[in-house]
């Protein structure tokens, strides 16, 4: 197979992503390790920033009204969770304050969160004329998509020990609980890696043009292939070799079969959000959601392909776990 030739621009690219890519990691690594309140930081700044370039894609001008509308109920669905209670259920969600421990076994969303936030949308579309539907729609679908996504990146940190304490386990320290986070990032990291330079180097086939038009399908299936081979040893190894399951009950050497299943998941779910996004900047006729990581863009471009993942994966997870035509595996 021919190699393409790279151009000084695509390489001045790449070294940029790198290092980029590398600062990112450095800062990030510690505060997924860490938990607690380090990683709640962490989900929010996302959430901050994220709602402000979702508000700013547009290139309109939304009234003071409308920012606050939307920052308060996208940190509200983010959070909602740890915050609902039941005297008939217990918490789905929960944190200790004396050993500063976050736990969560699912996530939920308000329904009456939901129910406010369109209507609020809709009465001051109705109020003001230049705010009309295809705001509304807009803004409450980003909303909703990047509260219940950013609650879904708080459940693969804070769930490995409340899911495997339902079965009798319990993982050798609270910090060893990170694996799961790190196993489905890094799958998405390693697809984007993957596909990037496969892509570069064999891309001759196109995917998408009208949507992403330097995605070749070369990069596609060497982005899953390399990827998934990559998270499903990973899984293996963590358990068969450390005797520490990534997920205890559904990714662990016991239920290696789920282990490749989400293994091969993962990438698939990461071209989605990155596609998904792509489109969306396709839809608003811009480049970049924003320019606060030099090479890679916004909050948003850098985290669409976890977003996406990181809410599917928790679906697949949950769905695993809790199975409905049988009971907890």
């Amino acid at each position: 197979m021919e190699i393409n030739k790279i151009s000084d621009a695509t390489q001045h690219s790449m070294k940029v992503r790198i290092i980029t890519g590398i600062l990112m990691a450095v800062i990030g690594i510690p505060l997924i390790i860490l938990g607690d309140w380090f990683f709640i930081a962490l989900a929010i700044f996302i959430g901050v920033i994220g709602v402000w370039e979702i508000l700013h894609v547009t290139n309109k001008q939304y009234s003071w009204l409308i920012v606050l509308i939307i920052y308060i109920f996208t940190l509200s669905f983010i959070f909602w969770v740890f915050f609902q209670s039941s005297e008939i259920l217990p918490p789905i969600a929960s944190y200790d304050s004396e050993h500063f421990l976050f736990s969560m076994q699912d996530i939920r969303i308000s329904t009456m969160g939901v129910g406010f936030l369109i209507a609020l949308l809709f009465t001051y579309s109705i109020a003001s004329a230049k705010f009309d539907t295809h705001d509304v729609f807009y803004l409450f679908t980003m909303s909703l998509f990047l509260g219940i996504s950013i609650q879904s990146v708080l459940f693969l940190r804070f769930s490995p020990q409340a899911l495997a304490s339902l079965e009798g386990y319990s993982y050798p320290n609270r910090y060893v609980t990170c694996l799961l986070i790190f196993y489905v990032y890094g799958g998405t990291a390693l697809n984007d890696i993957f596909a990037y330079f496969t892509g570069v180097l064999f891309g001759k086939h196109k995917m998408n043009e009208r949507v992403s038009p330097k995605k070749t399908w070369e990069g596609f299936f060497g982005g899953i292939i390399l990827s998934a081979i990559v998270t499903f040893a990973f899984a293996l190894i963590c358990d068969g070799v450390f005797d520490v399951p990534v997920l205890k009950g559904v990714i662990d050497m016991e239920h290696w079969y789920f282990a490749l299943l989400i293994s091969v998941a993962i990438p698939f779910f990461g071209v989605l959000g990155d596609l998904m996004f792509s489109l969306i900047k396709r839809s608003y006729n811009i480049k970049d959601f924003g320019k606060i990581f030099p090479g890679h863009g916004g909050v948003l471009d850098r985290f669409d392909s976890l977003l996406i993942t990181s809410l599917l994966t928790t679906i697949l997870i949950t769905f695993i776990y809790y199975n409905p035509f049988g009971g907890v595996i």
